[in-house]
Parts: structure tokens; C-alpha cells; sequence
């Protein structure tokens, strides 16, 4: 599949998947590995859990800097797992606070990519936020395999990882549109459910405020968008 503009990730990725045959997508970073049994364990897992349509594997991580892979490997055993771990109902209220779901992991099928409109391709990066929001809005629940899966490199000054987190991801020329689209729309659903429980918060108080003021801080920070997008490789 190949395309003659670099359209970057999630357009990369929906093209991979609409020409795939297979009913379950697996898709692989250029920078990233499949273990010699990651497939395997994938198909084992969905298949002794019948109701599973999503599911995420936990991540093997390696890189030249083993001070900072275990930190981060830290990171993620405190802040990630937990909530991929947790029931639907406590998912549903962490995706309105902020992503909890890393994309490497994932594990989904292709008919539930279908679903829910492929990969939102205006994000211009951490493309799994909207997806595996409108996964859980769809009322999905997504599954934890807990057995290191996937191998994730981990490099300070990569993509995706920096002193500044995830969010050096978020371009400011995308920023407008990603709280009109997304935080916005969690905000007001925040608001929402926070009024049907009788706790009239004004929507300042939602938890996104935080995330919002980080956001515009951070989006100063900008990366040639031509120099930064990675092959991306998907399995069928």
C-alpha cells in the first residue's frame, strides 16, 4: 500500500486496514517489534474471551537507556494498566480525562475499526485518543492481556517521548481543532453526567481544565511535521 504524499499516521493506517482480509488488525511501529509469539498470544487471549472485540497487550520495553526504560516502564505499571485493567464504567469516565490507552499495545477487530470511522485523520499523532474514545463511547469495554506482547522502544527525543510527554505530539496547528472536536466534547459530557448526579460543578472545575491549560502551554513547542511521521506497518 503505498502512497505518493506523506499523509502521516492514522491516514497510513486506515489505508493499511481497508486493504486487509483478516478479521483482527495488529499494527506495528517502524521502530517498534513483534515478539516471536506476540500473534499467538493475541489470538489465544480474544479467543478464551468470546465477548472481547479490543484488547491490549502489555508492553516490552526496550532502548539504550535502561535508567530511563525503567522509568518508564514504571510509568506505565502505575498510570496505564490500572484503568486498562478496570471494568467498563470506570474506563468511560478515564477517557474523559485523558488518554489512558497507549496504541502500541492494541488489538482490535476489523470490523470494529469499521465501527467507529477508522482513525480520526485530522489528529495528527497519538491517533489511538479519539479512537479509543469513540470505542468506549460505543460502549465497548477493552480487554487487558497481561503478558509483555508488544516490544516498545523507549528514547528520550523520539517522536512521541521528551522531557514534555505525549503532548509534544499536539501541534498548535492542530490544537483549535482538537478541542472543538474532542476535549470540548469530553467537557460537556463531564458537565453532563457530573449535573445528573446532582453535583453541580461549573464546567471549570472538570478535571480537562488542567489538561487544556498543559496543552496550551505546550503547544509552543513545534516539530516539522514533514520530518517526524514514521512507516507504519499493519498486520493481516
Amino acid at each position: 500500500v503505498e502512497s505518493p504524499v506523506n499523509t502521516g499516521v492514522a491516514p497510513n493506517i486506515n489505508r493499511g486496514i481497508r486493504k486487509g482480509a483478516g478479521k483482527w488488525i495488529k499494527v506495528l511501529s517502524g521502530d517498534d517489534r513483534l515478539l516471536p509469539y506476540s500473534i499467538e498470544e493475541y489470538v489465544k487471549y480474544v479467543q478464551q474471551n468470546p465477548s472481547c472485540n479490543i484488547c491490549f497487550g502489555k508492553l516490552h520495553f526496550f532502548g539504550n537507556d535502561f535508567h530511563y526504560v525503567d522509568e518508564q516502564k514504571a510509568v506505565y505499571e502505575h498510570t496505564f494498566y490500572p484503568y486498562i485493567k478496570a471494568d467498563y464504567n470506570i474506563q468511560w469516565r478515564r477517557i474523559q480525562e485523558t488518554l489512558f490507552v497507549p496504541g502500541p499495545g492494541l488489538f482490535y477487530k476489523k470490523e470494529l475499526w469499521s465501527k467507529v470511522g477508522g482513525f480520526d485523520e485530522h489528529f495528527p499523532f497519538a491517533e489511538e485518543y479519539p479512537f479509543t474514545y469513540n470505542v468506549l463511547e460505543g460502549g465497548e469495554r477493552i480487554y487487558f492481556l497481561d503478558k509483555e506482547v508488544y516490544a516498545y522502544q523507549i528514547r528520550e527525543g523520539s517522536l512521541c517521548r521528551d522531557k514534555l510527554g505525549m503532548n509534544k505530539r499536539v501541534f498548535s496547528s492542530q490544537f483549535s481543532y482538537i478541542k472543538k472536536k474532542h476535549i470540548f466534547k469530553l467537557d460537556k459530557c463531564f458537565f453532563r453526567q457530573s449535573s445528573e448526579n446532582n453535583d453541580y460543578h461549573s464546567s471549570t472545575t472538570s478535571p480537562l481544565v488542567p489538561f487544556l491549560l498543559s496543552l496550551s502551554f505546550i503547544v509552543n513547542s513545534i516539530v516539522p511535521l514533514n520530518s517526524v511521521f514514521s512507516r507504519y506497518y499493519v498486520l493481516y
